[in-house]
């Protein structure tokens, strides 16, 4: 009976702090909450039982957000039209089974192009959430970020794919070009008169 007095009480401080440091991360979304874990230990007075609960986010899922020069903003994006010289701002955001802000391996963000004749990503060194996807040349494109979403010692490697179709520039202007003067074609001579037939004689 009395080890299940225990149980119980570990149990229940478990949950309660558990939900004190939930509450507590709730109240930080504001800054970055994927780097948010907690590790505690409870020791029971009287017994002398620990216990150990480790908190962290739930799993990311990355969905990728795309502005325009123009600032338009796509949300959630799988593939798109790109002119040719065109750029877009592509922006990654990792986020747990509910929606909310998760996390990724600091430093573990990576933006590549399977077609970088056609179309070119750059990351963005203040931050590997972020990256600018150029297009170059006709063709199409996979843009991909990959990131570690394991924030222990293992890996658990998470992937957010855009396609991308750059489409040829139109024209907007004629250019016209003029070669060098020269002297026209002389005109042709007038062409001489046919005699009328003479009329008969009387």
């Amino acid at each position: 009976m009395y080890s299940l007095i225990i149980a119980a009480c570990l149990g229940f401080s478990i949950g309660f702090i558990a939900c004190l440091i939930f509450t507590e991360w709730l109240e930080h979304q504001g800054g970055k909450p994927w780097e948010w874990q907690q590790v505690i230990t409870i020791t029971l007075p009287h017994t002398g039982h620990q216990a150990r609960l480790s908190l962290r986010a739930l799993e990311a899922i990355s969905t990728i957000r795309l502005t325009t020069q123009e600032g338009i903003t796509i949300e959630g994006a799988t593939n798109m039209n790109l002119e040719q010289f065109k750029q877009v701002r592509a922006d990654v955001t990792p986020v747990n089974r509910r929606g909310l802000p998760a996390a990724i391996e600091s430093g573990s963000g990576k933006w590549s192009s399977s077609n970088t004749d056609a179309v070119t990503v750059e990351g963005n060194p203040a931050n590997e959430l972020s990256a600018t996807i150029k297009a170059n040349a006709p063709g199409v494109s996979t843009i991909k970020f990959q990131g570690d979403a394991d924030l222990g010692e293992g890996v658990r490697e998470l992937t957010a794919e855009l396609a991308v179709n750059c489409t040829p520039a139109g024209a907007v202007v004629f250019n016209l070009a003029v070669g060098e003067p020269e002297d026209q074609p002389a005109p042709a001579p007038a062409p001489t008169p046919t005699p009328a037939p003479p009329g008969p004689l009387t």
